[in-house]
Order: structure tokens, then C-alpha cells, then sequence
């Protein structure tokens, strides 16, 4: 089975480079959160956090944390900007990303170079590019 056929990626969302996050950007306003194809690997999260709103971000800056039955690892910024919100509903309740990674997001930035940011991360035709080139996921 392929990749595209396991996972879902929505395609009006972007994704960093090993596709663990994804980027959704609407007005001035980027929503982050985890892929199905995170899940996966990490396995169930059972411990969220990430740093608080009004912080000042760079992509690969640590943002949080995630502890799941496989791993513990650091969330890194996809994007620069100001953390305008962070999901404290998904933190206290990491279930509700085992249910639906898409809708349990992680936080929200006010983007500072979002053109930029976006050209480093997979869209279109350069997801499936990469989909192609990690038929078993990131970890092959």
C-alpha cells in the first residue's frame, strides 16, 4: 500500500519537510497541527505542550512537546511568526488528536514571512513528489 492511500493529506494544507505537521493558512492567520502519518509513528499522544501565545518563533525552533507510546519528541516550527493561540483544549484531552489529527490542532501563528516559510514547506505537486519518494513514510 502506498503512503497517499494510507494517509490522508488534505491538499489546501501544507507540510514541513518530513511531514509530521501540517500548515493551514487562511487570512493572516497559520494553524498547526499533526499528520495522520505523525500518529502513526509516535503512536497514541498521550502528553501535549507547547509554548505560550505571544511568543516569537523561527522555523526549527522547538515549539512543545509530544510524549505517545512509541517516543517522545520536540515539535519544531514549520513557520516564523507570533504564537497567537494555543489549543489548551488538546493539551489537557490529547485523545482528541488520536481521533482526528486534522481537527485537534496544536497552535496558532500570525505568520511574519509566511512566502517565504511556505516555499520551504510541501504543497501540491511537491507533496506528492515526496509521497512518492517515502512510499513507507519519513522513516524509510
Amino acid at each position: 500500500m502506498t503512503l497517499e492511500k494510507q494517509y490522508h493529506f488534505p491538499s489546501e494544507l501544507y507540510y514541513e519537510s518530513q511531514a509530521r505537521l501540517w500548515v493551514l493558512f487562511e487570512g493572516d492567520t497559520a494553524t498547526i497541527g499533526l499528520t495522520e502519518l505523525a500518529l502513526e509513528t509516535f503512536g497514541d499522544i498521550v502528553y501535549i505542550s507547547t509554548i505560550k501565545p505571544g511568543k516569537l518563533i523561527e522555523p526549527g525552533q522547538v515549539i512543545g512537546s509530544v510524549e505517545a507510546a512509541k517516543m517522545v519528541d520536540d515539535l519544531v516550527a514549520p513557520i516564523s511568526g507570533e504564537i497567537m493561540a494555543c489549543n489548551e483544549e488538546v493539551q489537557r484531552n490529547p485523545a482528541l488528536i488520536n481521533a482526528d489529527p486534522y481537527a485537534g490542532w496544536l497552535i496558532k501563528v500570525k505568520p511574519s514571512a509566511w512566502e517565504r516559510d511556505a516555499g520551504a514547506l510541501l504543497h501540491g505537486p511537491a507533496l506528492k513528489t515526496w509521497i512518492k519518494q517515502h512510499p513507507g513514510g519519513f522513516g524509510q
